[in-house]
């Protein structure tokens, strides 16, 4: 449960709380029947959004589902093994949902306090009717509870191709959708703009979608060796897939409004439905390039690790029902990893030109321009474990450990552990050792963005280091994060804790010197997870009534 309001976050000593802008909170109850396959879900769950003082719960949500199973399966072979029909698998699927809104007005009733709040909303129709927020024309912008059901039954299937190594996946899915509403658009011939109005009353959506995926793999090796590197090899696993789903217009859940322009708008009435109907042919290129890295240890045998040097993916498709810009994007992924590193890019290219206000044309960008493509975005991530140990002499740190020899000591006003002082012997106290050991871990990020008509191009580059910790003694501990924007240059925010281990109690100290809060504060509590909450003292301490404003607590 995670309920809080709106100033809980002002009074908060972790930083996350502090910049945070919602909250979520949930509570879930689960049974499931194994032997059938079968599950069920009920889960109540509240997501509330401090800035606009905005509520959105599910009061319940109810899921049912079951597993694939395979009506034309024969419980008896005859000997000739599995036939087609009986690799035809049926699921399901449904969820039932009853869905509470609330966003207050956004007038002087909110900026005083006597708004009602959702928990008034929630439990009295006049106090939403009082504090819902409204559209233009003064209606109310939501109902106060909608109610929905959806059910989905694919029905799948998967063939093999040993000789030539391919792999047929069909697939039938029909999805229907029961809602308690739908929208409607028409022109307003006074302002000639569109308008949104909603039709309240039971409306159902039905979706029908067919695929078929075809994949396969295709392999390279060879025996060069370079250095430590033992062999290549190259992994190719292409995948096309056919999707199709009909013009939902047909049964009417998708419709058209025309614009003071005269053209021609598709819309949904409902949520989620697309508007044109889908041929699309989609492809994907999936690289996997590998090496085995060769190593001789102490006693000359030769280990050999199977080390994956870069994987890369392509994928793109054509919309054979599209009217307008078939092409779809062209999207690429490239990732490698070695041990405690890791770096990942990643962007997109779009095959159509923007007109002088940045909006896509019908035109390609190999006839505006005369270059193949244009890049979109591109993303580059970085991330880097460090992790070490040390071990350091403790005088009278403990018994000594076995084959650990004692450390020298001279008599009092001595050169302490000088060989060449005239009287020198062992010390009597051991000498144990004790790791001190520190780890971070380490993001940079950098996004790129190309310029168009109306924007310049934009670059963001930062460093995190997020959560780094460093045992300074066996009793005390640091830990922290900070990070830093290159692009503005300038670190951006820096958090740190340092913790006295009291046995059953811990002690910390916090301060954020640099953040959208500084802060300091002292906090006492006990170790036990049931505990902590309860046995706990924080300076410097935050009211009690201040931290939970507009959550329906008397003042």
């Amino acid at each position: 449960m995670d309920l809080q309001s709106s100033s809980a976050r002002f009074v908060a000593d972790d930083l996350a709380d502090q910049v945070r802008q919602s909250s979520t909170s949930s509570v879930t109850y689960s049974q499931s029947w194994p032997g059938v396959g079968r599950s069920l879900n009920v889960q109540l769950r509240a997501n509330q959004q401090f800035d606009v003082n905005s509520a959105q719960l599910t009061l319940p949500s109810v899921a049912f589902s079951q597993q694939r199973r395979f009506p034309f399966r024969r419980s008896t072979r005859d000997g000739r093994g599995e036939r087609w029909y009986e690799k035809i698998g049926v699921s399901y699927s449904g969820n039932v949902t009853n869905a509470f809104s609330y966003t207050p007005k956004a007038d002087s009733l909110v900026a005083d306090g006597s708004a009602p709040s959702w928990v008034d909303a929630l439990f009295s129709q006049s106090a939403f009717d009082e504090g819902i927020a409204t559209d233009i024309n003064g209606e109310p912008t939501g109902e106060r509870f909608a109610y929905g059901a959806t059910h989905s039954i694919p029905v799948t299937a998967s063939f093999n191709v040993p000789r030539y190594n391919l792999s047929i996946t069909p697939s039938l899915t029909y999805a229907e959708n029961w809602l308690n509403e739908r929208t409607l658009r028409e022109l307003d011939p006074a302002s000639n703009e569109i308008v949104s109005s909603t039709d309240a009353g039971f409306t159902f959506d039905r979706r029908l979608r067919a695929n078929l995926e075809l994949g396969t793999e295709l392999y390279g090796t060879t025996g060069l060796r370079i250095g430590a590197f033992d062999g290549f090899r190259h992994t190719l696993a292409p995948r096309v897939s056919l999707a199709l789903e009909p013009d939902y217009a047909r049964f009417g859940t998708v419709r058209t409004v025309t614009d003071s322009t005269g053209r021609e708008i598709r819309y949904g009435t409902v949520p989620g439905v697309p508007t044109d109907p889908t041929a699309s042919l989609r492809f994907s290129l999936n690289n996997a390039f590998l090496t085995r890295l060769a190593r001789r240890d102490s006693t000359g045998d030769e280990q050999r690790e199977t080390v994956q040097l870069l994987s890369l993916a392509l994928s793109g498709g054509y919309n054979f029902a599209a009217e307008q810009r078939p092409l779809e994007n062209l999207s690429f992924s490239a990732n490698t990893r070695r041990g405690a590193f890791n770096a990942t890019a990643s962007g997109s290219f779009s095959f159509y030109a923007l007109d002088d206000e940045g909006l896509l044309t019908e035109d390609t960008y190999l006839a505006a321009t005369g270059r193949p493509a244009r890049l979109t975005n591109l993303r580059f991530s970085s991330g880097y474990t460090l992790r070490s140990g040390s071990s350091r002499p403790i005088v009278g740190g403990g018994p000594t450990e076995p084959g650990l020899p004692s450390g020298p000591s001279t008599p009092i006003g001595g050169a302490p552990y000088d060989p060449s002082a005239p009287v020198y012997t062992a010390s009597p106290l051991p000498v144990g050792p004790w790791d001190s050991q520190f780890a971070a871990s380490l993001d940079l990020t950098a996004a790129y963005t190309p310029a168009t008509a109306t924007r310049d191009a934009s670059w963001t580059a930062t460093l995190g280091v997020n959560q780094f910790s460093m045992q300074l003694t066996p009793k005390w501990g640091l830990t922290g994060s900070t990070g830093f924007d290159f692009i503005q240059g300038k670190v951006s925010q820096v958090n740190l804790a340092l913790r006295r281990d009291l046995h059953c109690w811990e002690m910390q100290i916090r301060w954020q010197p640099i953040g959208p809060v500084q802060a300091f504060g002292v906090s006492l509590y006990v170790k036990s997870g049931y505990l902590r909450d309860l046995l706990r003292l924080d300076l410097p301490n935050a009211d009690f009534r201040s931290a939970f404003t507009n959550v329906g607590l008397p003042r």
